[in-house]
């Protein structure tokens, strides 16, 4: 069983990797690649295959699809989940992570801004740009 530590162990073995539209390597990867390449390499993939996607999200899509892909989580935050995150509409997801227990709670991430996978407190900036729910990564334990 993959639990949450083992999640945030490996996500944390991805910091520094370039940002790298439409990739999921450690040669390159953006935000949901991110997520599937750790989930790929603990072998804890998704319900169902990622779609297709562009560089510019569409927030509609990303939430059905997350809501497909992985298991909604309504009540609580724990580090091993993916957030959601909005850049430009509040109501629909734009930008994925994987919470981590860097001061409190953090993030795990990749944007093109940042230019590399960094991990972060989560701080106003991002807390208050979180989209419930959560996810977890399927058959994950404590």
């Amino acid at each position: 069983m993959t639990t949450r530590a083992d999640i945030i162990r490996e996500a944390r073995d991805w910091v520094g990797v370039p940002y790298l539209d439409q990739h999921k390597t450690k040669a390159g990867c953006d935000c949901i690649g991110l997520i599937l390449g750790v989930a790929g390499v603990l072998g804890v993939p998704p319900h169902y295959p990622a779609p297709a996607y562009t560089p510019n999200p569409d927030g509609v899509m990303m939430r059905r699809e997350m809501q497909r892909m992985f298991d909604p989580v309504y009540d609580t935050l724990k580090p091993g989940m993916i957030g959601c995150f909005w850049y430009a509409h509040r109501e629909y997801p734009q930008h994925l992570c994987i919470f981590s227990d860097y001061r409190g709670l953090g993030m795990i991430h990749t944007n093109q801004a940042n230019a590399s996978v960094r991990e972060h407190r989560i701080d106003e900036h991002w807390g208050k740009r979180f989209i419930a729910p959560a996810f977890d990564f399927p058959g994950v334990t404590e």
